[in-house]
């Protein structure tokens, strides 16, 4: 009976392995633990059996096994980095990017594949020793690893399936920046995850209540879908800002740039349009500033300063600061009053300002809940993304009236957008990401309530919003985005979803014209 338990959990612990191994959509947290759980009871059960003895020489099978290993775990490396794994544009990014793109910035990825490999190779070890066909558990396991490697089934896919290029380099634009006749607060708020699917009172109550507060008011742009290299906080932020997709950077991608000094030094972005005319500036998130380089970014597009978890330690003392820590972030109570103490500094300097502020609340499925809207007054993390929304939403809306209150002799433009479509697992099987549209409404200067109902992408908000404060002309093209003011078709109306998605991401020279472009010309300021 005992020998049977340990066979079963070790073959429980190379089931977890090859996933991880194979499958880099699959968050392996979950999976890591149970394997080590059974791996830890596989152990207790069989210490007092005693233990066959390892070849000196390994047969041809150990050695098709640990070949097969050796391929998979750098292939998962690099599959777990970008999310997927597409081969001409690793064969490119991988040349394009080993200068200045070190193996640290892969190190969580590097650890998960090299212990998933491990875990796999002395799991089918254990099992061939408790097998009379030895070499033929070591033979599969090893053509597992082969047959189901990423590598094999984009290499098996490129043969049967054609895209058309679309050669997305030649739809880059700088954008040609005017003077606006006033200079206005600039006030941009992402709600993280708080998308339009949050419109549903049936499931989400009031969570979207003060959004539609601002709609009844406002510009709202109700087709912002979300495409490829924008569908996370840093990539959201980017299109949002730069009007270009975050793409791979040799190695780095996702949140992988914590070493990327110069982020995207050659496009112009919003901050870079206001700080040219003399804006002060400033970025308030909750979490670390150095995550997903965030505060290259921040640096590099004259964002201004970061007040990030690190400096509100120094603001708040010590009982506030804890009671405000929910898992590895402030909670967004004191993002927005760290904004609005932050708001006091900029206004105090006499010149217009640009303050972007970062909420974390209904992140995904582990929401992150304020104080304010918990009973005893402590952050948490929670799996109940409409008390979340509620509660951050609720929150925008204090912030948001409190700085008119206090604007009230300065012209105001406020940005309310979602940076990404939520993270929800739950939510995305309900709804699926095509059909599903990022928050983005515009508030102040004048605007009377409207709507475009464009199909547009991330990358369509920093044009839009350029021309909408008057810093370019309402035709403006930015990035690979257009302003949904002209009669210009964007991306998303030009090409189908499928299309564009495997254009964004398995284009090298859209890459490289991202990251490095060539010198292009007067950007108008």
């Amino acid at each position: 009976m005992r020998g049977w338990l340990v066979f079963v959990l070790s073959a429980g612990v190379a089931l977890c392995a090859a996933v991880v191994l194979l499958v880099p959509q699959q968050k392996p947290d979950t999976l890591g633990a149970v394997a080590l759980l059974m791996m830890i009871l596989a152990i207790g059960l069989a210490r007092s059996r005693p233990v066959p003895p390892l070849m000196f020489f390994p047969s041809r099978a150990m050695i098709f096994l640990l070949i097969a290993v050796a391929v998979a775990v750098p292939v998962a490396v690099v599959a777990r980095a970008f999310g997927r794994l597409d081969l001409l544009a690793l064969v490119f990014h991988i040349e394009f990017g080993m200068q200045g793109a070190g193996l640290s910035d892969l190190r969580n990825e590097i650890l998960t594949a090299v212990l998933a490999g491990l875990f796999y190779l002395g799991a089918l070890v254990v099992l061939s020793r408790m097998t009379a066909r030895k070499e033929s558990v070591l033979v599969g396991g090893a053509a597992v690893l082969v047959g189901f490697n990423p590598l094999v089934l984009v290499v098996a896919l490129g043969l049967v399936q054609d895209q058309p290029a679309l050669n997305l380099t030649t739809r880059l634009a700088v954008p040609q920046i005017t003077r606006p006749q006033v200079l206005p607060d600039v006030i941009v708020i992402y709600l993280e995850g708080v998308d339009r699917a949050f419109a549903d009172a049936a499931r989400f109550g009031t969570a979207y209540d003060p959004i539609r507060d601002l709609e009844a008011e406002g510009l709202t742009l109700t087709g912002v879908a979300q495409v490829d290299g924008t569908g996370w906080s840093m990539a959201g932020i980017v299109a949002s800002q730069c009007g270009v997709p975050l793409l791979p950077n040799g190695l780095r991608f996702r949140n992988n740039y914590s070493g990327q000094v110069d982020f995207l030094d050659g496009q112009t972005c919003l901050g870079d349009v206001l700080h040219a005319h003399g804006y002060s500036a400033a970025f308030v998130v909750g979490g670390e500033g150095g995550f997903a380089g965030l505060d290259h970014f921040v640096a590099t597009h004259s964002n201004g300063e970061l007040v990030d978890k690190e400096t509100m330690a120094r603001m708040y003392d010590a009982p506030t600061y804890a009671a405000a820590t929910a898992g590895w972030i402030m909670d967004d109570q004191m993002v927005f009053d760290a904004a609005l103490r932050t708001h006091d500094d900029l206004r105090a300097t006499g010149r217009p300002m640009f303050l972007t502020v970062e909420t974390t609340g209904p992140h995904g499925d582990n929401a992150f809940v304020a104080r304010r809207c918990v009973p005893d007054g402590q952050a948490r993390i929670l799996r109940d993304l409409p008390a979340a929304a509620r509660c951050t939403t609720a929150l925008m809306e204090d912030f948001i009236a409190r700085v008119r209150a206090m604007d009230r002799d300065r012209p105001l433009a406020i940005v309310v957008m979602s940076d990404h479509i939520n993270h929800s697992a739950h939510m995305a099987r309900d709804a699926p990401r095509a059909g599903r549209r990022n928050t983005v409404v515009l508030v102040g200067l004048g605007q009377t309530p409207a709507r475009i109902g464009r199909e547009a992408s991330m990358m369509d908000v920093y044009p839009t919003v350029l021309a909408w404060l008057g810093f370019a002309p309402l035709d403006v093209r930015a990035g690979l985005g257009v302003s949904l003011f002209a009669p210009v078709p964007t991306l998303r109306e030009e090409v189908p979803p499928d299309v564009l998605d495997a254009n964004l991401m398995r284009d090298p020279a859209l890459a490289r014209a991202v990251w490095q472009p060539e010198p292009s010309g007067d950007s108008g300021f």
